[in-house]
Formats: structure tokens, C-alpha cells, sequence
């Protein structure tokens, strides 16, 4: 039995991903826009922030001063995130 290739715009796959079985990539890996517009044209390289970015993003900025920040190591600021995550979808579920 041979193989059909169904195209990319069939299967809702944007241009530069890749389909797999991983769930981390059916994340958008577009670039985030935080200011401005996206340019005409550009959807399929930009995106404006989820919520939860825009939360997380003010969370970060009200916990941690430049110099916190670039002290951590890799470790370090993995752990924050993780646990910024968890405090982040509590505060908004809790806005609901």
C-alpha cells in the first residue's frame, strides 16, 4: 500500500512547524509581538500574548529586580518558572 502525502495546509500545520506526537509541538512557536502591530502580512510569524504570558511576564517583573534575575542560574530560573506557573493559573482561575 502506498503512501499519500496530504499537504501541510490540509493537516493546519503553519509554515516552519512540525508535526509530531510530542505535545510540546503543538505549541505556537511563532514570535510574540509585546508592543506595536504585527506587520501586514506577518500572522504567520507573530502573535500577541496569551493572557497567561502577559500574567506571567507581570509576575516576573513584580517578583524578581534585574539583579535577582541575572544572579540565577539556569536551575535556579527554571524552578521559579515552574512554581510562577503554578501561582500565575491559580491567580487566574481564581479571577474566573
Amino acid at each position: 500500500m502506498a503512501c499519500e502525502r496530504i499537504p501541510k495546509a490540509n493537516l493546519g500545520i503553519r509554515k516552519g512547524q512540525i508535526m509530531t506526537m510530542n505535545p510540546e509541538d503543538i505549541k505556537d512557536r511563532r514570535g510574540v509581538v509585546w508592543m506595536g502591530e504585527i506587520p501586514i502580512g506577518g500572522e504567520d510569524e507573530y502573535r500577541y500574548p496569551t493572557d497567561f504570558e502577559v500574567e506571567m511576564m507581570l509576575y516576573e517583573s513584580e517578583t524578581l529586580t534585574l539583579e535577582e534575575y541575572e544572579a540565577m542560574t539556569e536551575e535556579e530560573l527554571e524552578e521559579f518558572y515552574k512554581e510562577a506557573k503554578k501561582i500565575v493559573k491559580e491567580r487566574m482561575a481564581n479571577n474566573l
